[in-house]
């Protein structure tokens, strides 16, 4: 068995699905701030979730502040 936490920093990069699927089916959107109309278009647009998904690598490996990403 995988153990999903071990991979979510390298998902957006090889799986955008997989990380659409992170996105809406975890803590994820109580725990960060995006912005309204990127909430509604990572549910049908894989651009929207691959650049969230670069900005959520740079934010969670590298500490880089992002505007499409904020702490609650």
């Amino acid at each position: 068995m995988i153990r999903i936490e071990y991979h979510v920093p390298r998902i957006p990069a090889y799986n955008v699905d997989a990380f659409r699927e992170f996105i809406l089916n975890s803590s994820f959107l109580q725990r960060y701030k995006i912005e309204a109309g990127l909430r509604m278009r990572i549910k049908s647009d894989d651009v929207a979730v691959f650049k969230l998904g670069m900005a959520w690598i740079k934010m969670f490996l590298f500490g880089v502040k992002t505007p499409e990403i904020k702490p609650k």
